[in-house]
């Protein structure tokens, strides 16, 4: 599972630095976003850092999907489209809330198991992107390509190490 979000964090850090040629620091820690967990605190490591209009910009990358051990939740993203991307979105922005860190900005970059993009991830490319229409179809067309081929290569690892585990039972 890690060698998907690591590919995809690898990924989008190449793109962002080769696009706006700024340095892009992958894993940095944020004290100003510590919290506390089972009474400890718990070091803030996003995944992604670099220099964007001005702000210090992080990108925290995550994949989800509509499993869960709550029948009621499980429901309830059955219902919609996009329903885990905008929970996963919500539990980012509650880890690190911009208010504990004002100076900086957080882009949570969440992709549904089966590739849906969060309108966090989707709003981030779109900005980042030059304005003029051909280079900006190209580079995202580029971008969404890439993203899927991540996400369905992650997607078909798992059912693969899954099967490889059954078989050998």
């Amino acid at each position: 599972m890690d060698r998907g979000h690591n590919r995809l964090r690898d990924w989008l850090g190449q793109f962002i630095g080769d696009l706006l040629v700024v340095p892009v620091l992958p894993e940095v820690p944020v004290p100003a976003w510590n919290y506390i967990k089972d009474n400890r605190e718990v070091e803030a490591r996003l995944d992604l850092s670099f220099p964007w209009s001005g702000v210090r910009t992080y990108i925290d990358v995550a994949y989800t999907n509509a499993a869960s051990d709550c029948p009621t939740r499980r429901s309830k993203r059955a219902e919609a489209d996009g329903i885990a991307a905008i929970e996963k979105v919500g539990k980012k922005l509650s880890t690190y809330p911009p208010e504990k860190n004002p100076d900086a900005q957080l882009v949570p970059f969440v992709i549904e198991a089966l590739g849906r993009p969060s309108a966090e991830a989707v709003a981030f490319l779109r900005a980042i992107v030059p304005t003029e229409a051909s280079e900006r179809s190209v580079l995202l067309s580029q971008a969404w390509r890439q993203i899927s081929i991540i996400s369905q290569t992650r997607l078909a690892e798992l059912y693969l190490s899954a099967e490889r585990t059954r078989l050998s039972r």
